[in-house]
């Protein structure tokens, strides 16, 4: 055998034995991938097994998910898996795996002490028929779930250290997404449940009794904080146990002499006394704010000083009902479901009483809506489903809670069910809408925002920033709404027009460059709110027309995500941030 010929039967030899290495690998990747989502899917079901009040289950799943992840980590870490993993360029598939399998056994490791907890974390067990939650029960299961923060937080960070671009199998790169996402949230959860399990008792009565102002804002007449305050009701809670004590309407409740201390400087720079009026009292998006002015008006009713303010908006009302699977009765003896009852509140009660005139019939129904929604919140018919509701009504802000008490005020804060408009640095933005019309035409309004993070203008410490917002308003042409909907509103040639205030809140540090409405440059008002800088202008919104607002901005590099606060309405609003491929950070 001629040297050349050895030569290059050597090279086939050799390229045969590399063949069969990828071979091997690529099925080795996929079969590591299939245990590795047999074991989040695991962790997804014992998730809703304790959702369900099905404990014993959720302790199955979480034992199927251990010795899946068990047998994915096995073989993502043999000899042959580390060599794929130094291999320049290629190695990126095996490091993800194997960054996804520690992920997996140390968020495992982490909960693991949890599944002793979880007939006491189950709802049922928690809340008793009358509506009590037991807080003594709740209360210790806090240290497990305090034990758990920092394996689950260790598997957060594996994660984001895990590579994400290079040449990666779809199936691990898509895993490795999934995961992440699903890690983030299981982050998330633990930590709020760990803050709500430690103000539990302070806000519930368990040492002494508790008074608070409940505001019903409906998002037909938008306010900062969503809503328009139509109703209220005052609610006890004592050893766990919340009654409703009271239940009125926004005109029962007195305009203010004057604003209560502690607002700020930019707050009475941008508001001024607007708020002392009932209507106005909740302009600003920074709930605190509002609830103080609630409480001040309250005092000045009765004398009473109140401990603490919550705002639900009737979209969240709408889901508590729905929840609980009860029907609201109203006053003509009919009823609503749940899934009615935002429908019904924002815009079918002023089809039934259009006029002015019909105002105290329209109240009437109001007050019993109220009353019956709140008298089921306190019964907790359906406890699973309704804390369900109640956790999605404080992820997106459609019910916030702030307390008098200062410890207990942060703590809601930090969970992020407190109203605050935020002061942290980074991209954050937030765009607000106020009713200028005198109308409830924001029932029709539509919103879409767009956040682009990063044209650059420094490659040090700035880079341009775009927010594109679209407004409609969304009125039928040829369909003209309630008589009282449109109140105030100017008539224009094709029916009412909505008047919004536009508010935006730019990231801390940020300098307005140019603002402008259908691509066309304007003015506004600049202002401060909690030191974030911001502006306001309004837009005029025929029926079945958009404008679209521009801001262009330049604010400090930063290497978090763009981030958007959104404020709850009746319709949402459609959201995307993009970041912008020569962003620095």
């Amino acid at each position: 055998m001629t040297v050349r010929r050895a030569l290059l039967w050597g090279l086939l030899a050799i390229g045969l034995v590399l063949f069969g290495l990828l071979i091997w690998f690529a099925l080795s990747a996929r079969a590591a991938v299939d245990e590795m989502t047999a074991a989040r899917d695991s962790l997804v079901a014992a998730r809703d097994a304790v959702g369900d009040s099905q404990p014993a289950q959720a302790k199955t799943f979480v034992t199927a998910a251990s010795e899946s992840a068990k047998a994915a980590s096995i073989r993502v870490n043999g000899p042959l898996w580390d060599v794929a993993a130094a291999v320049p360029g290629l190695g990126q598939t095996p490091r993800a795996a194997q960054a996804i399998a520690t992920s997996l056994d140390q968020a495992l490791t982490a909960l693991r002490p949890l599944t002793d907890q979880l007939d006491v974390l189950d709802p049922s067990a928690l809340i008793s028929d009358n509506g009590q939650i037991d807080i003594a029960a709740l209360e210790t299961a806090i240290p497990a779930m305090k034990q758990a923060q920092p394996g689950l937080d260790a598997a957060v960070a594996t994660m984001a250290a895990a590579p994400t671009g290079g040449l990666m199998l779809p199936q691990v790169s898509s895993a490795a997404t999934q995961f992440t996402d699903q890690l983030d949230s299981l982050q998330s959860s633990l930590s709020t449940a760990v803050q709500f399990g430690e103000i539990a008792g302070p806000l519930l009565g368990a040492d002494s009794e508790k008074r608070y102002f409940v505001g019903i804002l409906n998002p037909n007449e938008a306010r900062g904080t969503g809503g328009f305050l139509g109703n209220y009701a005052i609610l006890s809670a004592k050893d766990g146990k919340i009654s409703v004590d009271q239940v009125g309407s926004n005109t029962d409740l007195p305009n203010l002499d004057a604003l209560p201390p502690g607002l700020g400087k930019d707050f009475l720079k941008r508001y001024g006394d607007d708020p002392i009026l009932i209507g106005n009292m909740n302009l600003s998006p920074h709930f605190p704010s509002t609830a103080k002015i609630w409480l001040a008006s309250w005092k000045k009713k009765t004398g009473e000083q109140l401990d603490g303010a919550i705002a639900a908006d009737v979209v969240a009302l709408g889901e508590v009902v729905r929840a609980s699977g009860q029907q609201i009765p109203l006053p003509d003896g009919g009823s609503i479901s749940g899934d009615q009852l935002a429908l019904f509140a924002i815009k079918g009660i002023y089809e039934n009483f259009p006029t002015a005139a019909q105002a105290a019939e329209r109240k009437t129904y109001q007050e019993a809506i109220t009353s019956s929604a709140a008298s089921i919140l306190t019964q907790a018919p359906n406890p699973e489903a309704m804390a369900e509701a109640l956790g999605q009504g404080l992820a997106e802000d459609r019910i916030v809670i702030w307390s008098a008490d200062p410890k207990v005020e942060q703590r809601l804060t930090e969970a992020g069910v407190g109203g605050s408009l935020t002061v942290e640095d980074g991209h954050n933005v937030q765009f607000v809408a106020l009713n200028g019309s005198g109308s409830k035409l924001d029932a029709f309004l539509q919103r879409s925002l767009n956040y682009e993070v990063g044209r650059c203008v420094d490659e040090d410490s700035q880079v341009k920033s775009t927010v594109t917002i679209d407004l409609t308003s969304d009125i039928p042409l040829g369909e003209r709404p309630p008589e009282y909907m449109v109140s105030l509103a100017k008539e224009g040639p094709t029916g009412p027009v909505n008047v919004v205030l536009a508010q935006m809140h730019l990231p801390n540090g940020a300098e307005i460059d140019e603002v402008r409405l259908d691509g066309k440059s304007v003015g506004y008002s600049p202002f401060d709110e909690r030191g974030r800088p911001s502006v306001v202008l309004p837009v005029t919104l025929p029926p079945r027309e958009t404008q679209q607002l521009t801001f262009e901005f330049t604010e400090p590099a930063d290497a978090g995500p763009g981030q958007v606060a959104i404020q709850p309405l009746g319709s949402g609003q459609a959201t995307e941030v993009v970041e912008a491929p020569c962003r620095r950070g």
